[in-house]
Formats: structure tokens, C-alpha cells, sequence
């Protein structure tokens, strides 16, 4: 409901202004739309990942919200100027690897990406958890 969103809003402006990040990334989903939200809120730089061809409802909200999306797909680029082409941050070959070799080249693959999208210089981030 309504109500609920704008205190979930509220929840992660608080946990936000707690964190102080640099930057916040996204991946999508519904539990997204509220921190992105507040991430506008307190002029953050967002930066979201479509995975998928067609932009499901909760990025199509972070799209209003975000400083750039990452898309897979080339075709998704052209629903909006904030819309990059990026490719998959998981590719097939990576999949073939043992899992520590896994980790490592998603967040590489990450770190591309967020490199790509944003002037922060990583290494001066303040706060990035990688998942």
C-alpha cells in the first residue's frame, strides 16, 4: 500500500543518512524502489542494472530515480538517455570457473561497470559491500 511505501522510503533515507555511501547500486526488484527512492531523496548517485530485455516495473521506477542503467541488452538502451549498454555482468565463460574465481570476476565485472557510469574513484568509496 501506500502508506507502507512511504514508510519504507523513510526506513532507507534513515539507514542512508546512517551509511553515508558514495553510491548506490541496484539491481531491481521491489525491495530496491524504496532505497533508490531515498537515494534521489538525499542526491545520491544510483546506478541500476536491467538484466532483461524488457525493464520490469520496479527499474522502470529507478530509471525516474537513477544516474544511469546498466542494460544487457542494446535494444533496452533506447528507452531512455540514462540507459548504457553494458552486457551481462555474468558471462558464460565465468560460469565454468570454480566458485572463488566466480566471486572475483563478478565484482571486477562490477567494478567495470560502476566505473564506467560514475566520476567516484573507487578507491575513495567510503562504504561498497559487494554481493
Amino acid at each position: 500500500s501506500f502508506v507502507e511505501s512511504k514508510e519504507n522510503i523513510l526506513e532507507a533515507r534513515k539507514i542512508l543518512k546512517e551509511v553515508k555511501p558514495d553510491i548506490i547500486f541496484s539491481k531491481g526488484g521491489f525491495v530496491s524502489v524504496p532505497v533508490a527512492i531515498a537515494g534521489k531523496m538525499l542526491r545520491l548517485p544510483i546506478v541500476s542494472h536491467e538484466s532483461d530485455l524488457s525493464m520490469g516495473l520496479a527499474n522502470k521506477i529507478i530509471l525516474k530515480c537513477c544516474t544511469h542503467m546498466c542494460c544487457s541488452f542494446e535494444q533496452t538502451t533506447k528507452i531512455d538517455s540514462k540507459c548504457i549498454f553494458t552486457g551481462q555482468p555474468i558471462r558464460k565463460a565465468v560460469l565454468c570457473g570454480n566458485k572463488k574465481n566466480l566471486n572475483f570476476l563478478k565484482t571486477s565485472i562490477l567494478m567495470q561497470m560502476l566505473k564506467l557510469t560514475t566520476k567516484i574513484k573507487l578507491t575513495e568509496l567510503k562504504y561498497l559491500n559487494l554481493y
